[in-house]
C-alpha cells in the first residue's frame, strides 16, 4: 500500500493532486504516513501553494483544496498523525486562513474530533503559537467559551478505526482544557494592546478562576508600566465590560465587585 500511494504522488504537482480530488481522502487513509511525506514534499516543490487557489467553476464553484483539507481531517483522527496533520493545517493557513477553521474543528474543547488525547492538541496550539503567534492566537479564541458555538463534522475514516459516536467530553475535562488554553493566552499575550483587549473581552465568559488569572495580569507591573495611550484603550474596553456585567442580574455578585 504504501509504495502504491508512493508511486502515485511521487514529484507530483497541483494538478497530480486536483485530478485524484475525491479519492485523496482513500489514499489518506490506506497510508497516512506515506500520504502526508507526499503532500509535504509537494508542499516544498509549489512555493504558491496551487492547489489551494485551483477551482472548477460551473452552476457552482468547487474548489480542489477540499479534497485535501477532507484527507488530513481523516488523518486527524489516528493518534499518531493528528499532530502532524495540523501542522500542515498550519502550514497552508499562511496562505489559507480557512485552514484555521479545521485545525479549530479538529481540536475543539468541548466536541473533538480526532482520538489524540488533549496533550497532544495542546502541543499542536503549543507548536503554532512558536512558529506564528498570530495565527496561534487565532486559533487560541476560537478555543475560548461562547466563541465557537457550534461543532462542524469533520471527514472521518470509512475503513479503519471508524469512530462509530461523538467522542464525550465530561464537564471537568472541558473547563481543565480551559483553563490551560487559557494560560497560553495570558503566556504569549505579553503586551500587545490587541492581544490584552481580546483577554479583556473575556471577562464575561470565563470561570471565576479564570476571571482571576486574568485580572492579575492586567494589574501585573509589565501592564502598569504601559505608555498612557496604551493604557486608556485597555481602561476603555475594561469601562465598557464592566458596565455591561453590572446589569446583568445573573452574574456573581463577587465578579461585580471585582470589576
Amino acid at each position: 500500500v504504501i509504495l502504491t500511494v508512493r508511486s502515485i504522488l511521487e514529484k507530483s504537482n497541483w494538478y497530480t493532486w486536483a485530478s485524484l480530488d475525491n479519492l485523496l481522502p482513500l489514499l489518506a487513509e490506506a497510508s497516512p504516513a506515506e500520504y502526508l511525506n507526499q503532500f509535504e514534499q509537494y508542499l516544498l516543490r509549489d512555493k504558491k501553494k496551487k492547489i489551494l487557489y485551483e477551482n472548477e467553476t460551473d452552476i457552482i464553484t468547487y474548489s480542489y483544496s477540499t479534497s485535501v483539507y477532507w484527507s488530513l481531517e481523516l488523518i486527524a483522527w489516528n493518534t499518531d498523525y493528528c499532530v502532524r496533520a495540523c501542522m500542515i493545517l498550519f502550514a497552508l493557513s499562511q496562505e489559507d486562513e480557512k485552514s484555521i477553521d479545521h485545525i479549530v474543528n479538529i481540536i475543539l474543547p468541548w466536541c473533538p474530533n480526532t482520538f489524540g488525547p488533549f496533550s497532544f492538541r495542546l502541543t499542536i496550539v503549543e507548536n503554532i503559537l512558536k512558529k506564528d503567534i498570530s495565527i496561534g492566537w487565532k486559533i487560541l479564541k476560537k478555543l475560548m467559551p461562547g466563541e465557537t458555538t457550534y461543532a462542524i463534522p469533520t471527514y472521518k475514516p470509512k475503513y479503519i478505526n471508524i469512530p462509530n459516536d461523538e467522542i464525550s467530553v465530561t464537564n471537568e475535562e472541558y473547563y481543565n482544557q480551559v483553563d490551560l488554553y487559557l494560560d497560553l493566552m495570558i503566556k504569549y499575550c505579553k503586551t500587545s494592546n490587541e492581544r490584552l483587549i481580546d483577554l479583556i473581552g473575556l471577562l464575561d465568559s470565563v470561570s471565576q478562576k479564570n476571571f482571576d488569572k486574568i485580572c492579575t495580569y492586567l494589574k501585573s507591573s509589565k501592564i502598569l508600566i504601559k505608555n498612557d495611550n496604551s493604557k486608556y484603550k485597555l481602561w476603555d474596553e475594561l469601562e465598557s465590560i464592566a458596565h455591561w456585567i453590572k446589569k446583568q442580574s445573573d452574574i456573581n455578585d463577587e465578579i461585580k465587585d471585582e470589576m
